[in-house]
C-alpha cells in the first residue's frame, strides 16, 4: 500500500477497515501512521490516517476518537485544517 501511496504522491491518506486494536502513532520508513481502533475485542472496523515522513512537522494534533472515527489536525499556510475520518455502515450492515 505505502509504494502506492508514493506512486500517487499522496501526502495524508484516510483508510479504514483497519482492524488494528488501540490507538497509537507509528513511524515507518517513508510514512507516519495514526490509528484508532477497538481497544479489546474483536479485530473489527478501524480508522487510519497514513502521512508522508516530511509532512509529519506540520501535524498539531490527533485524536482517536474510537474504532470509527479520528481527527488529525494539520498547520497549512493560510490555517489549520481538521481532517476528519469516519468509517460509517454500510446499508447492508445496517444500524447498530
Amino acid at each position: 500500500m505505502l509504494s502506492q501511496l508514493k506512486d500517487y504522491k499522496l501526502a495524508i491518506t484516510a483508510v479504514q477497515e483497519t482492524r488494528w486494536q488501540g490507538k497509537d502513532i507509528m513511524d515507518m520508513k517513508s510514512h507516519t501512521l495514526f490509528y484508532s481502533g477497538k481497544e479489546g475485542g474483536t479485530r473489527e472496523f478501524g480508522v487510519a490516517f497514513v502521512v508522508e515522513r516530511n509532512m509529519k512537522r506540520n501535524v498539531l494534533d490527533f485524536k482517536a476518537a474510537d474504532e470509527r472515527m479520528c481527527v488529525l489536525r494539520i498547520k497549512t499556510k493560510l490555517q489549520n485544517l481538521s481532517l476528519i475520518n469516519a468509517h460509517g455502515l454500510t446499508e447492508e450492515k445496517g444500524a447498530l
